[in-house]
């Protein structure tokens, strides 16, 4: 799958972390959480693709969103931008 172009901020995550009063730790274990939890629990997948309908169109749902590949390729690009937090 092309990839999509999305990337992390970086400079804006220590702006974040401040204004939600989050230190950088605490956002660390939950970000590991959060992607652990989106690579197991196959729950996840499905209500993205439940809430996903509610916004695009019926072809784009199913050539993107229910593609089992699609969401693989979505976990790889979030785990690849957790791994660019974790070095801030």
């Amino acid at each position: 799958m092309k990839h999509i172009g999305i990337t992390l901020p970086l400079e804006l995550l220590p702006k974040k972390l401040k204004d939600h009063r989050c230190d950088k730790e605490n956002f660390l274990e939950v970000m590991n959480k959060r992607l652990e939890a989106l690579q197991t629990d196959q729950k996840l997948y499905e209500d993205f693709k439940q809430e996903m309908r509610r916004f695009l169109p019926g072809n784009i749902i199913t050539e993107t969103v229910e593609n089992p590949d699609f969401w693989s390729y979505l976990i790889e690009v979030i785990a690849k931008e957790c791994r660019r937090a974790k070095i801030f």
